[in-house]
């Protein structure tokens, strides 16, 4: 390629064969910078290639191909998009008689279908599907790759039937799947996988229409896929649980014990089988356990069971693709540890269930927030184990295909995996690389104060506390909950998202100023949190023996929730009602903080220290485009100039309007101990790392920049914004928001959200919290007690209105 000069007539010829060769060597490889120029390689042919060239269609083709590699790999939307034009642009350069027009076709309707799945445009499928059936149409019934054509239309309209629900296209699902299996001779390494993917066909029909004759079929399909896989074939874990899934269904169908046994033994094969890919293993895992819990008497080796399987969920993370619904994916299996911890909890191991809840969560809310994780230590101080790690994992999930000779290789893979894990687990610092904390290196947390971790598992149907006490290194205090059911969490989030509205503000009573009268949302929120009053926080209290309402000093207690325990307003829980007795609120008896995990606490539990005077940046975003104005945000960064020129206790910087630009804020954020944000914030639940702080013009600070910023010397990061703690229901137990993107990048302490804040409330709770700390010396440990005092006074101010609980409620407090 560098002896050939641009304008001759082979060199985009020899950069074709040059990109298809590093595409070649990063499948071996691993090293992304290969696929990256095989990218460039192939887009540089293509652009090389004369219109009327009879080889341009097979370098669009081949550019197609390495740019959905390379989708598959990083998630990057342009992309799919980039392949889906590309196949489509070689679809239309190749005749109807060439030879290659049916895999063509075949390579845009599974671009297409990769597409949908990542951004659910039902034309896509649509596309998918009749692309699939021309390469079909194209093909001869002779022709070897029939079979895999007619198997990926079959799947392609499984795909549509689910979007569609038009049982013709389920009909059309098992009819091409069945003629790809007849095509296939036996012997064939493709056959396990056709026969696989039948069943999947079979299953939804039984789902569907209650014809056992599908449910016995597709147990005796996936019985053969799994007979025809060799052992230490990757694949086989992934069929194993498939057939786990059918035989379930064909006993709660029929209750033949044979069907729970025969389901058991594909689960327990599939979770110990080395050579599978972690995420698979870690769902057969899952449901193993599910089948055990489901027994009469469930015996304590299901333990057993989690001490496999919490290992793997950081794998999963850590050593998993980039796919598109890698988030997703995660916290799917991520609901595996509040079973393990309610586990541990019911057999009287509450320093495991401690443990193993930490360890999810830490896992799973760094992988969302792309934090540094142990990979990330271990790739700089031992670069030579971390490579051989990736590139073992990678060919790992590679190696999961239909290519029968890779069997061979996947026993070898997990060998050479457990190889590696022991080298590194030698290594200093790196003892418990892939496993959890243990216990003495977690209560250091609660330095400061009793921690109280929310579990509830559906699955035990269990709700609970385990609380960390100050000066009690390996003592975990559990709070039995027996009013409360992982049941009435949920009907508790259900009423507060129904009080609030879908976009986080209740949409009857609420814009963004009090509106009197609003009976049913304060009727609403008070018995919510009475509930929790009566059924979580009351008896947490008795146990910790703090039903004092009268110390000089109130206590100082931090909630760490989990699951849908993370959108309800713990802090707030009371009794409220007009004849309600004294002192039957949390306000009355603690100061009240939130941690998204114990972690955040640990590193914090030295006082924060901080050269010279706080700087505090203040920031006012009244208008944004397409939301409602918000322009009590101006009277609010007015408030705090006029407390802190009273007190001349430190230095003020605002950006307030156009002035408030992404390249301004990032500037003096650098500089900057204190930030104070006063402007729409949103939430983007597909893309977590997306959700953002609405600054001048279309200036957004996402999340993601937030975690790569390293705030030296962060304090206090108040968040008068909308929406800026609230989560996302399947991502809940991330404590994927703003708030908690403040922690990673630094601060200390976070006032914010949990919903939009009133626009007449804001500013006089944040010149209260100031008004509190800059007579308290500007210390961040005491920005929970300044918002205790402010929501307090807020709450005084607003006595009787109904109302007015959407205008206090959502003030928390997050850190030290």
């Amino acid at each position: 390629v560098q002896l050939t000069p641009d304008g001759h007539p082979s060199k985009p010829s020899w950069l074709n064969n040059l990109g298809n060769s590093l595409l070649r060597q990063f499948e071996r490889l691993g090293d992304i910078t290969d696929l990256n120029q095989s990218v460039l390689k192939l887009q540089e042919a293509v652009q090389l290639a004369p219109d009327g060239h009879p080889s341009k269609s097979s370098w669009l083709n081949n550019l197609g191909n390495s740019l959905l590699r390379r989708f598959e790999r990083l998630g990057d939307t342009t992309d799919i998009t980039q392949s889906v034009l590309m196949f489509q642009e070689a679809v239309q350069l190749t005749s109807d008689g060439h030879p290659e027009k049916p895999s063509r076709l075949n390579n845009l309707g599974h671009s297409l279908l990769t597409r949908f799945k990542r951004l659910g445009d039902i034309t896509d499928i649509n596309q998918s599907v009749l692309k699939f059936q021309e390469a079909v149409q194209l093909t001869p019934d002779g022709h070897p790759s029939k079979p895999s054509l007619l198997n990926n239309l079959g799947n392609s309209l499984l795909r549509q039937f689910e979007q569609l629900g038009d049982m013709t296209d389920l009909n059309q699902s098992v009819l091409k799947k069945q003629e790809a299996v007849q095509l296939t001779p036996d012997g064939h390494p493709s056959k396990p996988s056709l026969l696989n993917n039948l069943g999947n066909s079979l299953l939804t029909r039984f789902e569907q229409l209650g014809d056992i004759t599908d449910l016995n079929q597709s147990v005796l399909k996936k019985q053969e896929a799994v007979q025809l896989t060799p052992d230490g074939h990757p694949s086989k874990p992934s069929f194993l649980n498939n057939l786990g899934h059918s035989l379930i269904k064909r006993f709660l169908k029929l209750r033949f014990s044979d069907d729970m046994v025969n389901a058991v033994w594909a689960y327990s094969t599939a979770t110990l089988a080395e050579y599978g890919p972690p995420s698979v293993r870690l769902h057969a895992a899952q449901c193993w356990a599910m089948c055990l819990q489901a027994s009469s008497s469930p015996s304590e080796s299901i333990l057993n069971i989690y001490h496999i399987a919490i290992p793997l969920l950081a794998e999963t993370a850590w050593l998993g693709s980039s796919l598109p619904d890698h988030h997703y994916q995660i916290m799917q299996a991520g609901s595996v540890v509040h079973d393990a911890a309610a586990a541990a909890h019911k057999f009287g191991d509450h320093i495991q269930a401690v443990e193993w809840l930490e360890h999810g969560r830490s896992v799973i809310w760094g992988q969302l927030l792309q934090l540094r994780t142990p990979m990330d230590d271990l790739k700089e101080k031992e670069p030579n184990l971390s490579q051989r790690l990736k590139l073992n994992s990678l060919q790992l999930e590679e190696a999961a295909s239909p290519q029968n000779e890779i069997a061979l290789q996947g026993h070898r893979l997990a060998v050479e995996r457990k190889q590696i894990l022991k080298e590194i687990q030698m290594c200093q610092g790196f003892e418990r690389f892939l496993l959890p904390r243990v216990i003495r290196e977690l209560t250091p947390a609660a330095s400061h104060g009793p921690i109280v971790i929310l579990n509830s598992s559906e699955v035990h149907d269990t709700c609970y506390a385990l609380v960390l006490l100050p000066n009690h290194s390996d003592d975990v205090l559990p709070v039995k909950l027996d009013s409360f059911t992982a049941n009435k969490v949920q009907v508790l989030y259900h009423m507060l998202h129904t009080l609030l509205g879908e976009d986080g503000q209740n949409i009857s009573s609420w814009n963004g100023e009090l509106v009197p009268g609003a009976g049913t949302v304060g009727q609403g929120f008070k018995e919510i949190l009475a509930e929790l009053w009566e059924g979580v926080v009351r008896p947490v209290l008795e146990a910790l023996e703090l039903m004092d309402p009268s110390p000089m000093i109130k206590p100082h207690l931090w909630w760490c929730p989990t699951g849908l325990f993370s959108f309800l307003p713990l802090h707030a829980a009371g009794l409220y009602h007009t004849d309600a007795p004294p002192d039957s609120k949390l306000s009355d008896f603690a100061i009240s903080s939130y941690i998204p995990t114990l972690s955040a606490l640990v590193d914090r539990v030295s006082p924060l220290s901080q050269p010279g005077p706080p700087k505090l940046l203040a920031i006012a975003q009244p208008s944004s485009i397409g939301l409602q104005k918000i322009p009590g945000t101006v009277d609010e960064i007015r408030y705090i100039k006029a407390a802190v020129e009273e007190s001349g206790a430190l230095t003020l910087m605002t950006l307030i309007g156009e002035k408030a630009t992404l390249a301004n804020v990032v500037s003096e954020l650098k500089i900057a101990n204190w930030v104070h944000f006063a402007c729409h914030g949103v939430q983007d639940p597909a893309h977590p790392t997306e959700s953002a702080l609405l600054l001048a013009g279309k200036d957004r600070l996402t999340l993601g920049m937030l975690t790569s910023l390293k705030i030296p010397h962060g304090g206090l990061a108040f968040l008068s914004a909308c929406q800026t703690a609230k989560g996302d229901e399947k991502l809940s137990d991330e404590a994927v928001h703003l708030s908690a993107g403040m922690l990673a990048a630094g601060f200390g302490g976070v006032i914010a959200t949990m919903w939009s804040v009133c626009d007449q409330v804001a500013p006089q709770v944040a010149r209260d919290v100031y008004k509190y700390l800059l007579q308290s010396g500007m210390n961040v440990s005491e920005a929970a007690h300044a918002l205790h005092s402010a929501v307090e006074n807020a709450r005084n101010n607003m006595q009787g209105d109904d109302a007015a609980f959407i205008s206090w409620v959502p003030y928390i407090h997050m850190g030290m």
